[in-house]
C-alpha cells in the first residue's frame, strides 16, 4: 500500500482521536446530528461494564479483608511488644527491690 493510499485510508475523525477528544469530537456530532446511539447502550460494552463492576466490587472486598488481617497483625505484634516491654520493666522493679536501693528507675517519669 503507497503512503497516499494509507493517508486516504486515515480515519476522518484521526485528528481529534490524537489529541484525545475523540470521544468528545463524537459525541458532540451525534448530539448535533440528533443521533442518539452511545456507546453505552451497546449490550457488549454494558456487559464490560457490568465485569468490570463486579471485578471492583470483588477487589474492594479482597482489600477490606487483606486491611482487615493487617490491622489484627499491627494489634498483635504491638500487644507483644507491650508484654515485652511490661516483663522489661516488672524486671527491672525487681530487681531495684532486691536491692533494697531507693534510686529511682531510669524509666520513671520526672517530677514524682
Amino acid at each position: 500500500m503507497s503512503d497516499e493510499m494509507r493517508e486516504s485510508a486515515v480515519p476522518v475523525n484521526a485528528e481529534a482521536s490524537a489529541d484525545g477528544h475523540g470521544d468528545a469530537h463524537a459525541e458532540a456530532t451525534d448530539a448535533a446530528d440528533g443521533g442518539a446511539w452511545r456507546a453505552e447502550d451497546d449490550e457488549r460494552v454494558a456487559a464490560l461494564d457490568a465485569k468490570i463492576a463486579e471485578v471492583k466490587r470483588a477487589h474492594r472486598a479482597r482489600l477490606k479483608r487483606l486491611n482487615a488481617e493487617r490491622d489484627a497483625l499491627v494489634k498483635a505484634v504491638e500487644g507483644e511488644h507491650m508484654r515485652a516491654e511490661l516483663e522489661r520493666l516488672r524486671a527491672e522493679n525487681a530487681s531495684l527491690r532486691a536491692r533494697g536501693s531507693d534510686a529511682r528507675s531510669a524509666s520513671a517519669p520526672t517530677g514524682v
